[in-house]
């Protein structure tokens, strides 16, 4: 019968050197002071007996595993970087330099950069420049003269759910924004009974209703507008009585 030259029992022993010799070389290296050669030596021990304990167990390891041969640094990096390649799968195949697709794709890159450039420079926007390569066209060089921007007002009424002649204030609101000139005329007028006093917590800003469905905001609009509307001439004139409306209103 065929006997490993290593018994069962040594196979055991070996084992437990193995196990023996780990631990010292991890006392060694938690020194306060390392000794590299003496980790060197029993390093060396290590994977000596490792090995033989493989080679008499049939391949397999003290740690129950295949046993495979101590790799350098550069061998593990090299193994990594092929495992890696094997698992994203078959590289793309490269396109020729002299290829339709290449020249295109190339062509295209040239004029976004040449569009790129131009911007930067002033003389062209990108998308103007990029589309005219497209089209198989020139950038243009002209610098494309900028619209003029129109700023648009506030209209002067605003549509509201405020029923006409609804004065709307908001108790929350401070009392600088609370339309104090607006009452005021509406009494000095004695029209202060024309109008209702509505409150809406939800209302950011005072709003006079107006008989055409839309409203008025602020108070010293709602205060002209309920000058207009008393049409009294005070003060034994028109212009007179504007004059007075204006000082209740300053």
């Amino acid at each position: 019968d065929y006997l490993h030259p290593v018994t069962m029992v040594e196979l055991d022993k070996l084992k437990t050197e193995i196990e023996s010799i780990g631990e010292k070389i991890k006392a060694l290296k938690a020194a306060e002071t390392v000794d590299k050669d003496a980790i060197g030596v029993a390093l060396k021990d290590l994977l000596e007996k490792k090995k033989l304990y493989a080679d008499n167990n049939n391949g397999i390891g003290a740690d129950g595993k295949p046993y495979e041969e101590p790799m350098t640094k550069a061998q593990k990096k090299a193994k990594a970087k092929a495992e890696k390649a094997a698992a994203a799968g078959p590289a793309k195949p490269q396109a020729e330099p002299d290829s339709k697709g290449a020249q295109k794709k190339a062509a295209k890159k040239a004029a976004k950069l040449a569009a790129k450039v131009a911007y930067k420079s002033g003389e062209s926007a990108p998308a103007d420049a990029a589309g005219a390569a497209a089209a198989g066209g020139q950038p243009t060089t002209a610098k494309a003269a900028a619209a003029p921007v129109k700023k648009t007002l506030p209209p002067l009424r605003m549509t509201s759910r405020i029923q006409p002649n609804q004065i709307v204030i908001n108790p929350n609101a401070p009392l600088g924004e609370r339309p104090v000139a607006c009452l005021a005329v509406a009494v000095l007028s004695n029209t202060i009974l024309d109008y209702s006093i509505v409150s809406d917590h939800m209302s950011r800003h005072a709003a006079l209703g107006l008989p055409s469905g839309g409203a008025v905001v602020g108070d010293f609009a709602m205060a002209r507008y309920v000058c207009r509307a008393a049409n009294s001439d005070l003060a034994g004139g028109a212009i007179e009585g504007q004059a007075v409306m204006d000082a209740w209103i300053d």
